[in-house]
């Protein structure tokens, strides 16, 4: 946990990875519907969400690599 905690995600890339570290699952539907996209003004899509989850897995290992 604490090296994810030094890994440079935003703030929905950083609650996708935390739910699932509770949780054993993703929130893809509950950001869906409840979160605003601060570029769009919209709810976010469910594609835009599994995107950030890809960014985030992607970023997480390239620091474990490098540690």
């Amino acid at each position: 946990l604490k090296a994810i905690e030094s890994v440079n995600l935003n703030s929905l890339q950083r609650e996708l990875v935390s739910s699932y570290l509770k949780n054993g699952a993703r929130i893809d539907a509950d950001l869906v519907r409840e979160r605003i996209n601060p570029n769009t003004g919209r709810n976010y899509t469910r594609q835009a969400v599994s995107q950030h989850w890809v960014i985030a897995c992607e970023k997480i290992k390239q620091f474990m690599d490098a540690a």
